[in-house]
């Protein structure tokens, strides 16, 4: 999980905290507390320690529920496999088979660029 103390993540967060599905998944994770959750999370402000686990749940959400915004073919000695860049707007990720799932991006861009720069010589 990125570093709940690092800029970009926590503007990431502060994205995610807009969208229905991820302001769903904290309640039913966190029932009356999402309030509080998702004003920490839209002001910026790091969430307290007995409730930092709600950074996975909003990390898992943008990897289980984000949409695919754009998606390559690539080809290495394995065969043919798919780089996939999913998200919400304000926060994007890079998933490719049999690879980690990348860091957040707060750019479409961003994580274009990372796809390119990782997977470029072979899509």
């Amino acid at each position: 999980m990125p570093s709940t103390t690092d800029p970009s993540y926590l503007e990431a967060c502060k994205a995610l905290s807009r969208h229905r599905l991820v302001r769903k998944t904290l309640r039913q994770s966190f029932g009356a507390k999402t309030n509080f959750i998702l004003r920490h999370l839209r002001e910026g402000i790091p969430l307290p320690d007995e409730l930092e686990e709600a950074y996975e749940v909003v990390l898992y959400s943008l990897v289980d529920d984000s949409p695919v915004v754009k998606e390559y073919e690539a080809e290495q000695d394995k065969g043919v496999y798919n780089v996939t860049i999913r998200g919400f707007s304000g926060a994007y990720f890079v998933q490719a088979n049999e690879y980690d799932d990348s860091e957040v991006f707060l750019t479409k861009a961003e994580a274009e660029e990372h796809a390119f720069d990782h997977f470029g010589e072979f899509m």
